[in-house]
């Protein structure tokens, strides 16, 4: 009979033994603090909000006492980051581009694309649209802003379309198939982490 009695409980005893031990075990670890540290939640950040294929995405904060202000602070960052990344993008894609054409015309081209490039990150930046906004207060009473922005890849690759069919001595050589092929590739080499 004690058997009997101990083969039934046991499982039972060890199931809540292991049930207890695990929430005991996640609470240790979540809750472990490092000496000199203290985890900050971050908002709108670009885990969240990664680029893809479509879209160029950027994050910033900004800190202030005004709350408008560390609101403008926070879209300025992520629109320096944005502009930055799109730069480097529309670079990329040149130079792959580029590298396949005449010397004479590597050199137009490479040239029309970065007077293109500022154009395109003024006109375009101004319309980059919001797709993550946090207010906090902090304890000292200061105001932070996170925020999150994207721009489509279309409406770059649209706005560099226009402006390399327009030029006169490049449009003889322009390949529009190829070099939206670089440009996707390049997206897609961003969305991917590479």
């Amino acid at each position: 009979m004690k058997t009997k009695w101990i083969n039934a409980v046991a499982p039972l005893a060890m199931a809540a033994l292991l049930i207890a031990s695990c929430g005991k075990k996640k609470d240790a670890v979540d809750n472990k603090k490092i000496d000199g540290e203290k985890l900050i939640t971050e908002y709108c950040d670009q885990q969240s909000f990664p680029c893809t294929a479509e879209v160029f995405r950027a994050s910033g904060t900004g800190e202030s006492i005004n709350r408008e202000e560390a609101k403008r602070k926070a879209r300025n960052n992520a629109q320096s980051v944005l502009a930055s990344t799109v730069r480097t993008t529309i670079k990329t894609v040149s130079d792959n581009y580029s590298s396949s054409t005449e010397v004479g015309v590597q050199e137009q081209f490479q040239a029309k694309t970065q007077s293109l490039t500022q154009k395109i990150v003024d006109e375009k930046l101004v319309g980059a649209i919001t797709v993550c906004e946090k207010l906090t207060q902090m304890e000292n009473g200061n105001y932070r802003s996170y925020v999150a922005i994207e721009l489509t890849g279309k409406e770059v690759f649209s706005a560099l379309n226009t402006g390399l069919s327009q030029d006169q001595i490049l449009k003889v050589d322009y390949d529009y198939e190829k070099f939206k092929a670089e440009f996707e590739k390049e997206m897609n080499k961003r969305a991917g982490g590479q």
